[in-house]
């Protein structure tokens, strides 16, 4: 069977994508994307998808990107294939991080892959990850410690993400290569011993198979196989546990109930944060032992905050651990009314409608979620953001203003929320703290003639 046949049956037996799926590559210009994108063209007729590519230069190889740009670049449009070149600062990332070059490069690509993918409508990402880039990634995991998820190393189809070659080996895609007479690029940072990768593959794999074991590689991919197949039954336990004790902010942290989360094992305790930690970071490769020991005895003090690889944060609030990384969003849209407004970030919607009259009981009975202004008071247009340092309002009920911060505090709002909530204003200032409290000054009154009704639904998580 051939290489492109070979890839067509993967495809559909792990059911990776179909007619009407939209793909796009990540195309370094190395033998294993390149072919990745040669069999990929061929099938899309086949199988009824569109495609496009992508080039991400990570700012560490200047004059080589500039020609492997140009690479890509030709064969995409000898393929009649979309392409695009972006540019990323990895090494600034590294040392903002505190990572290593390899993991900042790892967690870059992988970001701006997916805001690309994003950006041109593409459902899913094919990298060119092959059987020999498995066994790496395995020895790599083992090396530096890892639980059952790292052994069992990288997934045909993980989410979007999507890996069409995994079951062939680097010399039959140079070969494929070779019979097309298809050129492609060579990065000499892949000879470079200073990263662990490349010891790995030059240095450590060569010795296993000369002096312990020629079929290491098979041992090492059948291993993974088997722990697979054990480690759904421990995973369908995890997820049946997240249900009960883990939930979504609206602006996408993670919040475990530490009181729910007390009644399990240790060993599921341990489970669930390696994956909470994973989703935290956006990451394949699991946490380490000392990362989960170290959330684990932030729990047992049950107080304090810390900070976690890749950016995460760790912070403990009234009985519950929250997991996220700090993100500045400066989210601002104009709030139509009457009518809805979305935000994607977070995830709410606001509903507003006029109407003429209000009783007292119904605004006393009201959810935190829906607020009633007095229209006429207003000064529109209404926009809706997230707090603003230095914010003050006047809480209802008030005579003087209050900064926002100081509110929240008194209402023991979490820190780690707070950069989710939103405001309500006009012209004159904030009208609404959303779900927590509007300003006095638009206060519905006896005299009120026309009540602006406000509602914010947070939408359920995808």
């Amino acid at each position: 069977m051939s290489l492109v046949a070979s890839t067509l049956e993967f495809i559909r037996k792990h059911r990776l994508f179909g007619k009407g799926d939209r793909l796009l590559v990540g195309l370094s210009g190395g033998a294993d994307s390149v072919a990745l994108l040669t069999i990929l063209s061929e099938l899309r007729k086949k199988i009824g998808f569109q495609m496009s590519a992508v080039y991400v230069n990570h700012s560490i190889r200047p004059r080589a990107t500039k020609a492997e740009a140009r690479f890509c670049d030709k064969l995409c449009r000898d393929l009649d294939i979309q392409f695009e070149s972006l540019v990323v600062d990895v090494p600034t990332e590294a040392v903002r991080n505190r990572t290593s070059l390899e993991t900042a490069a790892r967690d870059a690509r992988r970001r701006v892959l997916r805001e690309c993918a994003e950006r041109l409508g593409a459902n899913k990402i094919a990298l060119g990850h092959h059987a020999d880039d498995q066994v790496e990634t395995i020895l790599f995991r083992v090396l530096r410690g890892t639980g059952p998820t790292g052994i069992i190393g990288m997934k045909p189809g993980d989410g979007t993400i999507v890996r069409p070659l995994l079951i062939f080996q680097k010399p039959e895609l140079t070969r494929f290569l070779l019979d097309r007479k298809q050129e492609w690029c060579e990065d000499r940072s892949n000879r470079q011993l200073k990263f662990t990768r490349n010891r790995i593959r030059h240095s450590l794999l060569p010795k296993l198979r000369k002096e312990f074991n020629p079929q290491v590689d098979r041992a090492l991919l059948d291993m993974a196989e088997l722990i697979d197949e054990e480690h759904a039954v421990v995973a369908a336990r995890i997820k049946a546990v997240a249900a009960r004790v883990l939930t979504t902010s609206p602006g996408g942290k993670l919040i475990l109930d530490l009181h729910g989360l007390a009644a399990y094992d240790n060993w599921l305790r341990r489970g669930l944060l390696r994956h909470c930690l994973m989703v935290s970071c956006d990451s394949e490769l699991g946490p380490d032992r000392s990362v989960v020991d170290r959330a684990l005895n932030l729990i047992k003090r049950n107080s304090g905050r810390m900070s976690m690889p890749r950016g995460v944060q760790a912070e403990i609030s009234d009985n519950r651990l929250y997991l996220y990384t700090r993100t500045r969003r400066k989210i601002r849209a104009n709030l139509v009314t009457p009518g809805s407004t979305s935000l994607s970030w977070p995830r709410v919607d606001l509903s507003t409608r006029v109407i003429r009259s209000i009783s007292v009981e119904t605004m006393r009975r009201s959810k935190p979620s829906v607020a009633y202004i007095d229209f006429e008071k207003t000064k529109p247009p209404f926009v809706v953001r997230v707090v603003r340092s230095g914010d003050r309002f006047r809480p209802l009920g008030m005579r003087g203003r209050k900064k926002v911060g100081d509110f929240l505090t008194d209402r023991k709002y979490p820190r780690a929320l707070r950069d989710e909530v939103l405001v309500v204003s006009d012209r004159g200032g904030i009208v609404w703290l959303v779900g927590q409290e509007i300003d006095d000054r638009y206060k519905v009154e006896p005299g009120t003639r026309k009540v602006l009704r406000i509602e914010c639904h947070v939408r359920k998580e995808e």
